[in-house]
């Protein structure tokens, strides 16, 4: 998933060396994050949160629907 890494960084004026170094997460890493060729951990989203100075569900793309309401929608399953 292509996390909005990249866009609040921009956003706070900060090169990616910057987040490196307030995060203590590596440069390449963080640009794999902002590409989407790696996923971070819970820890690490916490940590690039943070540093960005925003929530972690700011780092995520906003989506029409929720898991739960998909979940709604499907046909109820009878188990037997």
């Amino acid at each position: 998933m292509q996390l909005l890494i990249r866009q609040w960084r921009t956003k706070r004026g900060m090169k990616l060396r910057d987040l490196a170094k307030h995060t203590g997460i590596s440069y390449p890493m963080l640009s794999a994050y902002e590409i989407g060729t790696n996923d971070p951990s819970l820890p690490r989203l916490v940590l690039i949160a943070r540093a960005l100075g925003v929530a972690v569900d700011d780092l995520f793309p906003l989506v029409d629907k929720s898991p739960l309401d998909t979940l709604d929608a499907a046909p109820a399953e009878v188990l037997s």
